[in-house]
Formats: structure tokens, C-alpha cells, sequence
């Protein structure tokens, strides 16, 4: 016997399509989020957090660009 050939021998006659009980059919229900609110937009407030996070971080960047260039500035003046 073969490798790929099936262990049990299968009949060569065409099978004829048994009819399949029939089913009721199932309605699945989605859930709906429990808030339908509209979008919020930017309010006046929220803008000044991003403003002023985003010029923290910037900020923070800056001052660790000096620290690291003087840092090496001075590392290459020792003897």
C-alpha cells in the first residue's frame, strides 16, 4: 500500500444527497452600546490640555538635546 492512498477502500457509486431535516431558523439579537450620545467636539478646555502637553513634551526633548550636546561637548574637551 501507498503512503497517500486511503486506508479504507471507498465505494465507487455515486451518493445520492439525503434531504436535511428542516430547521427553524435563529434570529440573533445585536447589542446596542448603552450610550447613543453624538461625538464630542473639541471643547476650549481639552484644546489647552493638548497645547499644553504637546509643548511639554517638546519641551522635555529640548532639554535632554542640550544635556546629551553639552554632555558630549564636554566629554571631547577633557585631555
Amino acid at each position: 500500500m501507498m503512503r497517500h492512498e486511503p486506508v479504507v477502500e471507498a465505494p465507487l457509486e455515486i451518493a445520492v444527497a439525503a434531504p436535511e431535516p428542516r430547521r427553524d431558523r435563529v434570529v440573533v439579537r445585536r447589542r446596542r452600546s448603552k450610550s447613543r450620545h453624538p461625538k464630542p467636539s473639541w471643547t476650549p478646555a481639552s484644546r489647552r490640555k493638548v497645547v499644553r502637553t504637546f509643548f511639554v513634551c517638546v519641551g522635555a526633548l529640548m532639554l535632554m538635546a542640550v544635556v546629551v550636546y553639552f554632555g558630549l561637548a564636554r566629554s571631547d574637551a577633557l585631555p
